[in-house]
């Protein structure tokens, strides 16, 4: 079933990285009579060694959480446990879990996800949990959620999502839960300097009367949010131009990595604070006819990662140092077919209300475009899901070459 496994940095961008196995899951299932498979861990900010280790017996969606030790490989002993359901959890504090489940028996919503959020102290057991957020039967769903930033700055929310299209955030505090004053087609996206980004997919106007468009990325004080959430003046971070969308952000300890789409055409930016409360946008120089995905952002330094792929390039991860803006490929897939002779193009379609959709043609150079060359033609649209560059070695080594 596979293993977690780590190694440096260093070791990682060389040819054969010295891999170091932290947890293997046959070993474990053997061990302990189980079918356990691997669900995610979520670790402990700032230290990142302990962690919360969700495995599923046989595959399924409820999950066993389990605290491990990163230093010793190990499971803590008397650590933090949470039996079997269908739950999430986040660390509030290296010694407090917000844990959202099926606290007692019907405690889930009609989709089947848990809507009561509580607070968990080390050595309670999960009976002592004390609720401080709770939902309805008919909403989707509703979670605990933690940021911090690479300056130490913390923020916890509570996500709540009463319907499908449409989400409420919360920040959490000693005493209670208290609403965000942002629209529910937006979403809390990550902290950086003290300095909280929101993904806004409707209109909004903030506190001051400012107003951001739909498909903007706008910053609020990490103060000011916790002082008032309800009321809030935001900074403009990013504003989508006609053909532009937001892609994916990665941050790292002073900066936002944000890569997004230009008519389909992968772009990578960085965002790095500037006093008082603005920010300052570089783009880095990367090839046109790409997808470029967001592939993790480190807030202990300035590192973060780009997945690069295109039609006849290669899917690679790139490391980013944002303070410099300096990119290096540190991981490549080996070439699948020949493709000296091809050249990727892109032309727009109008649709019947005017829409121009944009497509890509990937042939070889020099062909004769007289509507005689057998094409493989495909498209989709749909749940804000674009058809993008992507790598083919089968359609690459049986089409093109």
């Amino acid at each position: 079933h596979g293993i977690w496994r780590r190694t440096s940095l260093a070791s990682y961008q060389t040819p054969s990285p010295a891999w170091q196995t932290v947890l293997d899951l046959d070993a474990l299932s053997k061990a302990e009579k189980a079918n356990w498979f691997w669900k995610g861990a979520d670790c402990a900010e700032p230290d990142e060694t302990r962690c919360i280790v969700s495995l599923s017996d046989g595959g399924e969606d409820a999950v066993t959480s389990r605290e491990f030790d990163l230093k010793s490989n190990s499971f803590v002993k008397d650590g933090f446990v949470i039996p079997h359901g269908k739950q999430s959890s986040t660390w509030e504090d290296p010694n407090t879990l917000l844990i959202a489940r099926e606290w007692q028996p019907g405690d889930l919503t009609t989709s089947g996800y848990p809507f009561i959020v509580k607070r968990l102290k080390r050595g309670q057991p999960l009976s002592a949990a004390v609720e401080v957020f709770r939902g309805a039967k008919s909403d989707v769903s509703a979670g605990a959620a933690a940021l911090t930033d690479g300056g130490g700055n913390h923020l916890v929310l509570v996500s709540h999502s009463p319907s499908f299209f449409e989400n409420e955030s919360y920040v959490l505090t000693a005493t209670g839960a208290d609403s965000i004053g942002i629209p529910g087609k937006a979403r809390v996206s990550g902290l950086v300097d003290g300095r909280v980004l929101i993904a806004l997919d409707t209109v909004w106007t903030d506190s001051k009367g400012k107003q951001f468009t739909a498909g903007s990325l706008v910053s609020v004080q990490l103060a000011a949010m916790k002082a008032n959430p309800a009321k809030l003046e935001a900074t403009l971070v990013y504003a989508p131009g006609p053909r532009e969308s937001l892609n994916g952000l990665s941050i790292t300890r002073n900066a936002v990595v944000m890569t997004r789409l230009d008519n389909v055409r992968g772009r990578a930016y960085v965002y790095t604070p500037a006093s008082p409360s603005g920010w300052v946008e570089s783009k880095l120089d990367l090839p046109d006819n790409l997808s470029i995905g967001s592939g993790g952002g480190d807030i202990h330094s300035n590192t973060a990662f780009l997945s690069v792929a295109g039609f006849l390039t290669p899917s690679s991860v790139m490391m980013v140092d944002a303070q410099t803006h300096s990119l290096k490929t540190i991981k490549s897939l080996p070439a699948k077919f020949e493709a000296t002779g091809d050249t990727v193009e892109q032309f727009e379609a109008t649709s019947k209300d005017g829409t121009k959709i944009p497509y890509f043609v990937v042939h070889k150079r020099g062909m004769k475009l007289d509507g005689n060359n057998p094409t493989i033609l495909y498209a989709y649209g749909g749940f804000q899901v674009s058809e993008t560059p992507n790598y083919s070695a089968a359609l690459g080594k049986l089409w093109l070459e």
